[in-house]
């Protein structure tokens, strides 16, 4: 088991060149399980490379934030570049962020009280992990950011975005209809509790 802490330097810094980077006010990582758990106040930027698989990929990173604490169940898996071989890296199974939890990109925000993350991981080399099953719960807010020009605006036009409010979101996948596809897509999306859906201007509520 590995414990560090901040202490005197105010914060725990986290830096990977292909991975992204973060700071959080401690880390526990027990190896046996394995888990870590980043508590908070934390940050963790994921960059555009990573995300969109492309080393050229620019644009501004996903940005996780949280109060409470990340914890991060990891498995091993198989090397989708080298068949029959391990990953030197073990995977994300399972995140759960508490207090405050937000997900910021630059096409979607999601926040809540608490963000529970689950992640198949799919051996496929292109596409090796892809989200299984995601329940928000508390204060949650879903925005999508549309920047695109219509009816003539300019590129740069931010308009009004397309949201959900709701004290508890879920949302379900299955298999894809198409026999090659490995990763789960969205089946289901699930919202209760004081719910408000927003698109453009305009918001219905239940």
């Amino acid at each position: 088991r590995i414990e560090i802490e901040a202490g005197d330097l105010g914060e725990v810094r986290l830096a990977d060149a292909t991975r992204g980077s973060g700071t959080c006010q401690r880390i526990s990582y027990d190896r046996p399980t394995p888990h870590l758990r980043l508590l908070g106040p934390g940050l963790v930027d994921v960059p555009q490379t990573l995300l969109r698989k492309s080393p050229t990929a620019t644009g501004k990173p996903l940005e996780i934030t949280w109060a409470g604490a990340l914890d991060l169940d990891l498995v091993d898996v198989p090397d989708p570049k080298k068949p029959g071989k391990k990953s030197t890296q073990p995977a994300v199974h399972r995140a759960i962020l508490t207090g405050g939890a937000k997900i910021d990109d630059p096409t979607f925000q999601l926040s809540g009280d608490t963000l529970d993350v689950l992640i198949a991981n799919t051996t496929d080399a292109t596409n090796p992990q892809a989200l299984e099953h995601l329940l928000a719960t508390g204060n949650v807010t879903v925005k999508s950011i549309r920047a695109a020009a219509k009816n003539g605006e300019p590129a740069s036009t931010v308009l009004p975005p397309d949201g959900i409010n709701g004290q508890r979101l879920e949302l379900l996948t299955a298999a894809s209809d198409d026999p090659n596809a490995k990763a789960p897509v969205p089946s289901r999306l699930l919202v209760d509790g004081d719910v408000l859906c927003v698109g453009g201007d305009d918001g219905i509520q239940f």
